[in-house]
């Protein structure tokens, strides 16, 4: 088992507790590399805090880690606020600013994005509405449910909402939500940057986006995510994930069914990605399409400490796939 980052990507359009209870890395304790060396992680001190190497062999394995040996637990749920709130598209502009003040003072409990994409043949929305542009807000509130109602209280209030489906449900409900429209076979390509802000030159940027993207059969879908809370509180030296400081993160992704008719999507997204680059800088791996993003990923002190352990774990390069960090020299 490789452990990474907690990927928002596999969760599509419904998001995670992040910013009450940060990412799946950081609960990492120990975790278990080939031929039985337990490797400590963040926050563990004393015996704990050195190799383990129960083999007697030494660290330079053909092996990456592939076992939990400890991991902290987060309660969530198993019932949480949650849902969507859609918005017509000739109010994006007004409920992406509405949401921006929102964030600003939002607790830690609250995570929530904003969605420009092209309203799905969900049975609660209109048929009228399908296939045509929307502004959607997708929320999780994770703790006290009553003191939830009044923190999302005015994201119901950002415009005249097409439908409000929030509300309390199951956790694992939120994540699944639109897993239908997500079928297999179609050709995928996400890009990103993270945000210093959302100015309202940005919020121009993205309603501009938004009003030559692509509509079914073709997908497009603007996201921006809010970050900081749990994330934010964890050092960035403490993980190899260097972008804890920043408030905001937007996702750019563009699918088709035909995988010819990809390019010309892309070309739309790197478009988009450029424009919003004047609000931050950087790349989410877990957002990205391009080879060799774990280089565009990682400011050069980082990746140069993860092609160390790199080295340490996996010489030989074994676990190569996806975004690949390739082993330092000897050092």
């Amino acid at each position: 088992m490789i452990i990474c980052e907690q990927r928002s990507a596999d969760l599509r359009f419904a998001i995670p507790d992040q910013r009450g209870s940060a990412m799946a890395l950081t609960g990492i304790a120990l975790a278990e590399a080939g031929q039985g060396i337990v490797v400590a992680a963040r926050g563990l001190a004393g015996e704990a805090a050195r190799l383990l190497d129960r083999s007697g062999d030494r660290p330079g394995l053909s092996g990456a880690l592939n076992n939990l040996a400890a991991i902290e637990v987060i309660s969530v749920g198993p019932t949480v606020l949650g849902g969507v709130i859609f918005y017509p598209a000739d109010q994006a502009a007004q409920a992406i600013s509405g949401w921006r003040e929102a964030t600003a003072d939002a607790p830690e409990e609250l995570t929530s994005m904003i969605n420009l994409t092209a309203a799905p043949p969900l049975p609660f929305l209109p048929e009228s509405v399908h296939g045509s542009r929307v502004a959607v807000v997708i929320v999780c509130y994770a703790r006290d449910l009553h003191k939830g109602e009044a923190a999302v209280a005015g994201l119901r209030r950002l415009g005249d909402p097409i439908a409000d489906v929030l509300a309390p449900m199951p956790y694992l409900a939120l994540q699944q939500l639109v897993d239908p429209l997500w079928e297999a076979g179609a050709a995928n390509y996400f890009t990103s940057v993270f945000l210093d802000g959302v100015p309202d030159l940005a919020v121009d940027t993205l309603v501009e986006a938004h009003g030559r993207s692509a509509v079914p059969p073709a997908t497009c879908e603007l996201h921006v995510h809010h970050l900081g809370g749990a994330m934010y509180r964890i050092d960035k030296d403490d993980t190899a994930f260097p972008y804890r400081r920043s408030p905001f993160l937007f996702n750019c992704i563009v699918r088709s069914q035909h995988p010819a008719e990809l390019p010309p999507l892309v070309e739309r997204a790197l478009r988009t990605r450029e424009g919003m680059s004047r609000f931050g800088g950087g790349l989410y791996v877990n957002f990205s399409g391009e080879g060799g993003a774990e280089r565009a990923a990682n400011p050069p002190q980082t990746y140069t400490r993860l092609a160390e352990v790199k080295h340490m774990y996996d010489p030989d390069n074994v676990f190569r796939f996806n975004q690949n960090i390739s082993p330092a020299p000897e050092y």
